[in-house]
């Protein structure tokens, strides 16, 4: 794919040489220091956590990965570029003066925005499977434990996705 949607150049690694770096003997002459602010410290592993509690965490990294995944929005533009792709293909098709290299590379986009496309949907449709019948484990366990109170709320709504293409 042409665009990268989760490029940040604050993940980035620079490289610099000892000599900008003030790094060439064993003595440094210049020392860095480097400060972390945590806002928040989330634990995935403990010993004393319950069943429940795993569940929970594997619900909430589901969740996460799905919301990230559909906030790229990544199914309306594949959707928008086949639109364009079949329009630029029918007005190459009318035109005699086109070139037959034109209509093939078109042709070959089309396919491949539209397999990436059926991807996509499929690659999102699985992500809200598999959050959901992870929740649905989850309230099962809840009712076998007979639970009234838990730290987690647990709800599901419907939500109408993307129009079909016509």
């Amino acid at each position: 794919m042409d665009v990268s949607f989760e490029s940040n150049p604050n993940f980035a690694t620079k490289l610099a040489n000892a000599f900008v770096s003030q790094r060439i003997n064993r003595r440094k002459t210049q020392f860095y220091q480097l400060n972390l602010q945590l806002g928040k410290l989330v634990f995935t592993e403990h010993p004393l956590f319950t069943e429940e509690d795993k569940q929970v965490i594997k619900l909430k990294r589901y969740y996460a990965d799905y919301i990230h995944r559909t906030y790229l929005s990544l199914i309306p533009f594949l959707m928008q570029r086949t639109e364009i792709l079949k329009e630029e293909l029918n007005k190459k098709r009318a035109d005699p003066e086109t070139v037959a290299k034109e209509i093939t590379f078109l042709e070959k986009s089309l396919e491949e925005a539209a397999s990436q496309l059926e991807e996509e949907k499929s690659t999102v449709q699985n992500m809200a499977k598999l959050l959901y019948d992870q929740w649905v484990e989850l309230k099962t366990l809840r009712q076998q434990q007979g639970s009234t109170n838990t730290a987690v709320r647990l709800v599901v709504k419907e939500h109408k996705t993307y129009v079909a293409l016509k």
